[in-house]
């Protein structure tokens, strides 16, 4: 597994700029979107396609807009969830938040 390679879940306004950002420091970032067409102008700068970063990186940001969102999101990818992955919630609104990802990242 590649330690410099930070996976990216969600792209929306803050989401594509963190990603931006990333690049633009060197790190590789493999991101993933429910509507895949919002990766492709990240992927034309550098970015690569996951279909689960939660899989194949040990540092995830997750920039989801609501706690529902994110348990929805993460429900669908927890197969991918390790012993040692770093998630980082960069989201919008988690008045539930902590409580609620250690759920989640608990099953």
């Amino acid at each position: 597994m590649d330690t410099e390679t930070v996976g990216m879940i969600g792209l929306g306004l803050m989401g594509t700029a963190l990603t931006e950002r990333l690049l633009a420091a060197g790190y590789g970032v493999r991101v993933y979107n429910r509507s895949r067409e919002k990766a492709d102008p990240l992927i034309t700068r550098g970015a690569e396609w996951a279909d689960n970063p939660l899989a194949t990186c040990n540092r995830v940001l997750i920039s989801l807009y609501t706690t529902e969102t994110v348990e929805a999101v993460l429900g669908q990818l927890d197969d991918g969830l390790r012993p040692g992955t770093t998630l980082i919630a960069a989201c919008w609104r988690l008045p539930s938040g902590p409580v609620s990802a250690r759920r989640t990242t608990a099953r």
